[in-house]
């Protein structure tokens, strides 16, 4: 928890110092503790330009989805595609499905995928950003509204 928080915070923390809560995880057979660590790793290991990042991502969603985790997988894929080691459409739509029981995710997920979409399907973008800018607005995240009214206009 604490290294994810710190990797939102713009910290980068060593990807080996999370190499320990993993094999304590690991070893304890705690798959959601795993999957966040993992999810950790792979965040920090991409930000500081190293390997094994995708190895990681993808063994914390495997974990996410083995565990009947959807939230879990839904905010790994967002923060993934926030952070650029995940862009894909398709990876967007799962997170949005994953995160549909979470209004917070859901949200940044809709408005991740509304921008994907900007360029090919200008309807649906709008669509998207319209349902994060009424979540946003709803949970009083006006970084996040902004970002949608902000597309909305482009659209």
């Amino acid at each position: 928890g604490r290294a994810l928080a710190a990797l939102a915070a713009g910290a980068r923390p060593l990807p080996s110092a999370l190499d320990e809560p993993i094999a304590y995880a690991e070893s304890r057979g705690m798959p959601l503790l795993e999957s966040r660590a993992r999810l950790a790793r792979a965040l920090a290991r991409h930000a500081a330009g190293l390997p094994g990042a995708l190895d990681d991502l993808n063994l914390a969603l495997r974990l996410a989805d083995e565990a009947q985790a959807p939230w879990l997988a839904g905010m790994s894929r967002v923060l993934a595609a926030e952070a650029g080691l995940l862009g894909g459409v398709e990876a967007l739509q799962r997170a949005l499905e994953d995160c549909s029981g979470n209004t917070p995710w859901y949200a940044r997920a809709a408005l991740l995928l509304a921008e994907r979409l900007l360029e090919q399907d200008p309807v649906e973008a709008g669509k998207l950003a319209a349902i994060a800018l009424s979540r946003f607005t709803v949970m009083e995240i006006e970084a996040g509204a902004e970002r949608a009214k902000a597309l909305l206009s482009r659209v």
